[in-house]
């Protein structure tokens, strides 16, 4: 099989799913990346990038690579670009906001050198490959989901586990909630692209049964507890800080609806995969390629972006369903994501790609 170096974050989901099931299907594979998690560049930058290019050089020399392989066309993109030139070929893989012109004219130049270096560009959504062919029509472009295991992301992994135990678990006192508690669930980072504002806002308009949990972590956290804070909805609204991926299935078990109210994104979110996929009701922002996925009341719910009175309105809807129409919903939506967003379907793609390149 061939070799090949992964360039970009190694802290990142998708990078790390991508890397580890390619070397599973028996690529020799190889990782580039900062050390530090988070790294915030300033004057040293250069002195990091240093390293990482002659880092780079002596793998490719130790281990023949023979294609590079960079996640997200920013911070990685022009150690990349300068590594292709030692005789390898560059793939990319657009993630959405990478692939945005700048204001800065220099950077639009090397954006669009880096792209025409590469031999191919892969994408997960319609719209981020028209903004690639606006930068540079010089490109081969291939449509490749990031993926959800549906096989751990299985509605029959979701055990029959006690509510109280898990709220428990994460700090939530049962005691103090409405005895008809209904769960509604976020599990977005908390940063303002995700819009996590309008999720609590949109509680003013239902009952007080319902309650949110925001599991995550980001520079948002602070402003959001103050919102929840001053629109006296701390009863309510509660934060969980960082999860895992059992603690995922924990949450998805006792779920009743699941919420992406984010701004923007390039292909479907994973995280409203990974629900689909245990068939939980998925309520989403209506924006980017999502309408592609999320058709109403046949695989989800789309809402207003930015609107919670709309939000709100699809919620008391969705509660509104009886059960017969909701598992028929709920049972289309697992296969939508099984037949077309699978980890391994699109990592069995991707290796026939690597193969005839």
């Amino acid at each position: 099989m061939r070799s090949i170096l992964f360039i970009g974050d190694k802290f990142s989901p998708h990078f790390i799913k991508w890397t580890k099931t390619q070397k599973k299907i028996g690529f020799n594979t190889y990782n580039l990346s900062l050390e530090k998690k988070h790294h915030h560049y300033s004057i040293f930058s250069f002195y990091f990038f240093f390293k990482l290019f002659i880092k780079g050089i002596y793998l490719i020399k130790k281990n023949k690579i023979e294609i590079l392989h960079c996640h997200y066309i920013g911070k990685y993109a022009f150690i990349s670009y300068l590594l292709s030139f030692i005789k390898n070929k560059l793939v990319l893989t657009a993630w959405g906001s990478d692939i945005n012109l700048k204001k800065n004219e220099i950077k639009n130049f090397f954006l669009k050198k880096i792209i025409e270096r590469s031999v191919l560009i892969t994408h997960d959504a319609n719209h981020i490959a028209l903004k690639i062919k606006k930068i540079s029509k010089k490109v081969n472009l291939e449509h490749i989901e990031f993926g959800v295991d549906t096989e751990f992301f299985n509605n029959k992994k979701l055990k029959n586990y006690s509510t109280e135990d898990i709220l428990s678990k994460h700090k939530i006192n049962c005691k103090n909630l409405n005895k008809n508690y209904k769960i509604l669930l976020s599990n977005r980072n908390l940063e303002k692209i995700y819009n996590i504002e309008i999720i609590i806002k949109s509680l003013l308009e239902l009952p007080e049964n319902l309650i949110l949990i925001i599991a995550g972590s980001g520079s948002n956290a602070n402003n959001l507890f103050n919102l929840a804070s001053k629109l006296s909805l701390l009863d309510r609204v509660f934060f969980v800080g960082a999860y895992n991926q059992v603690d995922l299935l924990e949450f998805f078990s006792i779920t009743n609806i699941f919420i992406s109210a984010s701004k923007y994104d390039a292909g479907l979110s994973i995280s409203v995969a990974e629900a689909m996929a245990c068939k939980i009701p998925v309520i989403v922002s209506n924006n980017s390629d999502n309408e592609r996925w999320i058709k109403q009341d046949k695989t989800g719910w789309l809402f207003e972006t930015l609107s919670s009175t709309d939000l709100a309105s699809k919620i008391k809807h969705v509660l509104k369903i009886n059960n017969l129409k909701k598992n028929n919903i709920l049972e289309k939506s697992r296969i939508l994501i099984s037949e077309n967003n699978s980890l391994i379907k699109s990592m069995n793609k991707m290796s026939v790609i690597y193969n005839e390149l």
